[in-house]
């Protein structure tokens, strides 16, 4: 549902009631302005953004990472992948 702000703000009564049914999409001068959503929807959110993996790019990584990464090994039950790594 799409609703200008002045009317959101007017109504907001009803668009409570309407976020638990669907979000509302509030607009201010024919742009998207924000969403209203039902509680339980923040919540879902909340636990699914808290979830998500963090993207980090190789140039991103600072140098003390990088050799970090480079310099480490697997456990000693793992030490013929390890010898791979030293090719």
């Amino acid at each position: 549902m799409k609703v200008p702000a002045t009317e959101f703000a007017k109504n907001f009564g009803r668009y409570q009631s309407e976020a638990a049914h669907e979000v509302i999409e509030v607009t201010s001068h024919d742009r998207t302005a924000g969403y209203y959503v039902s509680a339980r929807d923040f919540d879902e959110f909340l636990k699914f953004k808290a979830h998500m993996r963090k993207i980090i790019r190789a140039g991103e990584l600072t140098d003390a990472t990088t050799e970090l990464i480079r310099s480490s090994t697997m456990s000693e039950r793992h030490n013929a992948l390890n010898a791979l790594l030293d090719d």
